[in-house]
Order: structure tokens, then C-alpha cells, then sequence
């Protein structure tokens, strides 16, 4: 009878370990892609994701594909702020992170050259 016990407690041991994994989670992300005027994605663009209430800054890197992601962030009110050479800076202030939460943030960055006319 020992072993049937043992199985049967181990059988709902594992069932319950990934629901009490799931609940103990109170972390966020910020993701998204950052793109220049024509579409085309921008590689290596720093991205500055802050909280605003902390005054605690990431910084991340765009991949070869122009996509960030920011992981592990506490819930609170962020910013989002990218910068590149040539271009205009780009900040979105007030986003609301809650736990759990994948925000996407798309930039589409505008060119700091005036149009000729």
C-alpha cells in the first residue's frame, strides 16, 4: 500500500506546482519595436524603460529584428524613451505596468530633418 500512497502524492504534488508558480509571479515586461519613418525596423537603438515613481532606469537594446523587452519589471507607472542619431527623441510617459502584464510599447521614430520645401 506504501507505494500507491507515494505515487498518488507525488502525482498531485506536480499538478499543483505550476498553478503555485504562476500565483507567486509579480513582475511585468515592456516590449515592442522600434522603427524608423519608413517601416523598416532600427537595430541597436538603446531604449531607456524608467519608473517613474522610483526614478529607477533599464536600459535595453534593440535585436537585429528592432525588437526590445524590458522583463522582470515591478508594477508601477513607467516611461518609455528611445534615441538614435538623426532622428527625433521619442518619449511616452504614464504607462501603467501591472503585475503579470506584457506591455507593448511600438516606436515609430520621425527624422530630426526638416522637410525641403
Amino acid at each position: 500500500m506504501r507505494p500507491y500512497r507515494s505515487i498518488v502524492l507525488l502525482f498531485a504534488l506536480l499538478i499543483a506546482a505550476p498553478a503555485a508558480l504562476l500565483a507567486q509571479s509579480t513582475y511585468g515586461s515592456i516590449l515592442g519595436t522600434v522603427s524608423d519613418p519608413t517601416g523598416a525596423r532600427m537595430t541597436g537603438i538603446t531604449v531607456t524603460v524608467t519608473n517613474q515613481l522610483e526614478d529607477i532606469s533599464r536600459n535595453v537594446t534593440t535585436d537585429e529584428a528592432g525588437n526590445y523587452e524590458a522583463i522582470n519589471l515591478k508594477a508601477g507607472v513607467y516611461s518609455v524613451k528611445v534615441e538614435a542619431p538623426g532622428f527625433k527623441s521619442f518619449i511616452q510617459r504614464d504607462l501603467q505596468l501591472v503585475a503579470r502584464q506584457a506591455l507593448r510599447v511600438n516606436v515609430s521614430m520621425e527624422s530630426a530633418r526638416s522637410p525641403i520645401a
